[in-house]
């Protein structure tokens, strides 16, 4: 079972003449995190006891249930896998300049 797509999308923003990209994915973090805290209450796991289940510290549970996780997604995977979800990955590629303008065209 899955436990949430992730959907990464790219934001273009200008600044002094050039195209800066950035990955919106605070909000997806925050729902992972939500729903693994979740399922973890539900098996009546504290931190350490899940971290010592996925195979990782308590401190990389605490930061993956608060949406502030910075480390290898696979740490990610394997705390999920241990509460019997999985993870899955849509990866969209980063828009060419050309198509800037029909991506923010509000009409």
């Amino acid at each position: 079972m899955t436990l949430i797509g992730v959907n990464i999308s790219i934001v273009c923003y200008i600044v002094a003449n050039r195209c800066h990209y950035r990955v919106e994915m605070d909000s997806y973090l925050e729902q992972l995190g939500n729903k693994l805290r979740v399922e973890r209450k539900k098996f009546k796991l504290n931190q350490a006891d899940a971290g010592n289940r996925a195979g990782i510290s308590r401190q990389d549970i605490s930061e993956i249930e608060n949406g502030q996780f910075k480390g290898s997604i696979l740490k990610v995977q394997n705390y999920a896998l241990s509460l019997g979800y999985s993870l899955s990955l849509e990866i969209k590629r980063r828009p060419e300049l050309s198509e800037l303008e029909e991506l923010f065209n509000e009409n």
